[in-house]
C-alpha cells in the first residue's frame, strides 16, 4: 500500500478508550499506526474495516439493536474489525483474542479461530500470491475463501 494512500492513526481519545476496554497490544498498534484500511479495499468481495472510531460507536449501537436477541445479543467485550456493509460485522472478542462473525438476522457467531495478527498475515500472503488484483484500477478479491462462510 502507497504511504499516501495509508489512513492516518486512531485519535487519541480513541485508543485510550480501547486500551481502558483491554484490548490487546496488536489491536491498539495496529490502529495506533493506521485507522483500518483505505475505504476503497474490499476483502473477500464484500468486507471493509473500519475506523475504530466506527468500531467503538458501532458498540453501543449493536447491543441495543441486538437485544431482542437473548443469549446471542452483541456482547460489550466485542468490537466491530470489519462490516459486509449489510448488518453482518466481523468483530475481535477482546476477552479472548479471537475473531468471529456475527450475523445480525440471528446472533449466529461463526468463529474464525485466528487472531488479529494472524488475520492481517493472511492477508498479506493473499495480496502477494495474487488473490487480490487491480481491475480498471478497482481491487478484486479473485481468491475462493469467503469469509464467515
Amino acid at each position: 500500500m502507497e504511504e499516501d494512500s495509508r489512513p492516518a492513526p486512531a485519535s487519541l481519545d480513541a485508543l485510550l478508550t480501547l486500551s481502558t476496554a483491554g484490548a490487546p497490544a496488536e489491536l491498539l498498534e495496529f490502529y495506533a499506526c493506521q485507522n483500518g484500511l483505505p475505504h476503497w479495499f474490499i476483502l473477500y468481495g464484500t468486507w471493509q474495516f473500519l475506523t475504530l472510531e466506527e468500531a467503538l460507536e458501532l458498540t453501543g449501537i449493536l447491543i441495543r439493536s441486538s437485544a431482542h436477541l437473548g443469549e446471542q445479543q452483541w456482547n460489550l467485550a466485542w468490537l466491530p474489525i470489519l462490516t459486509d456493509n449489510g448488518g453482518d460485522y466481523c468483530f475481535l472478542d477482546l476477552r479472548q483474542g479471537d475473531l468471529a462473525v456475527y450475523r445480525h438476522t440471528d446472533g449466529e457467531r461463526l468463529p474464525l479461530r485466528q487472531s488479529l495478527a494472524a488475520f492481517l498475515g493472511g492477508l498479506v500472503l493473499k495480496l502477494h500470491s495474487g488473490e487480490y488484483v487491480f481491475i480498471d484500477d478497482e481491487p478484486s478479491y479473485t481468491g475462493p475463501r469467503v469469509l464467515g462462510e
